[in-house]
């Protein structure tokens, strides 16, 4: 989050990977900065309208649900080249130790978005562009067990979307961790262990008139049900060079803005960051007003939306 200001703040053109923030307020003092100056922001999103990138990749438990403090108290030297003041930005400080960085940042509170919000950003991006979606109204998860600073090691995440132009609100589902939604019919055997078995992976969408699975990256789509003899749509970008690079180096040199431009990823920003803070909180369902960026029907946690930032940070 800080770095990302930072080098907006300097006015700075700017390409990322998503998601793009940790808290809400984030989303926020971006977009402000971005409407205040000439700058081109991009994320590296899928951007193939026609596949979604979707995951059920198992979310990082530091310390296998020991005691976490435990390992604050063995804290190696700072390894030559890293700022840690700077890799820390505006999170609470704490001693350096390799259980954080450069990979198992994910997985701590302070720092990521666990699996739902690093992958699920891919999944979002083009659910959001495909169907319309404005954000969810509720949202609630199940998990493995909560821990105090890590994200669960399996959890399952239900966003609630309502009706908008004509479609109707439906239930997004997302599992991690190992766990599967029910096989659809359809299926062979040896067809189903491609995403069904442990360590698999895919997306699947149900519909009123059938269903799609897919691989990790959407590749690979298996239409079911009624339509089941209706080919997939060509991937128009399996010759293409990277996308977004190229959309962005267009947008600097005062092109359009790149398909995945910050405005674009503000409402999938929203919508993950709510099943973040429901694996943190699970149990309950809570109600949420996008306009008002509220819970409303449980004070206490709107507390998680915008934590405190340290120092110079703020």
């Amino acid at each position: 989050n800080g770095s990302r200001l930072m080098v907006l703040r300097k006015g700075q053109k700017y390409s990322d990977a998503p998601p793009w923030s940790q808290a809400f307020a984030s989303p926020q003092q971006i977009e402000a900065l971005l409407l205040a100056g000439e700058v081109v922001v991009a994320a590296g999103v899928n951007d193939r309208l026609d596949r979604s990138k979707g995951g059920m990749m198992a979310a990082l438990s530091a310390a296998d649900g020991k005691k976490l403090g435990e390992w604050k108290l063995r804290a190696p030297p700072v390894p030559e080249g890293l700022d840690w003041q700077m890799w820390l930005g505006p999170a609470p400080e704490r001693p350096y130790h390799p259980i954080y960085t450069p990979f198992a940042w994910r997985g701590w509170y302070d720092f990521g978005c666990g699996s739902f919000g690093d992958m699920g950003c891919y999944s979002f991006a083009g659910l959001f562009k495909i169907l319309d979606l404005t954000p969810p109204t509720a949202f609630e998860a199940s998990v493995s067990e909560p821990f105090e600073e890590t994200f669960p090691k399996a959890s399952i995440v239900s966003l609630d979307f309502p009706e908008n132009a004509g479609r109707a609100a439906f239930k997004l589902v997302w599992l991690d961790g190992g766990l599967k939604p029910p096989r659809p019919d359809g299926l062979t055997d040896q067809e189903a262990a491609g995403y069904f078995k442990p360590g698999r992976e895919g997306i699947y969408y149900a519909g009123t008139e059938g269903a799609i699975i897919g691989g990790f990256n959407g590749n690979s789509p298996r239409i079911l049900g009624k339509n089941a003899r209706k080919a997939p749509p060509v991937d128009r970008q399996a010759a293409r060079r990277d996308a977004v690079a190229d959309q962005w180096l267009a947008a600097c040199k005062g092109g359009p803005k790149p398909l995945a431009s910050f405005e674009s990823q503000a409402a999938p920003t929203e919508a993950f960051l709510l099943g973040c803070i429901a694996q943190r909180k699970p149990g309950e369902k809570y109600k949420w007003d996008s306009a008002a960026m509220r819970v409303t029907n449980n004070d206490s946690i709107n507390q998680l939306l915008d934590p405190p930032w340290r120092g110079a940070w703020t």
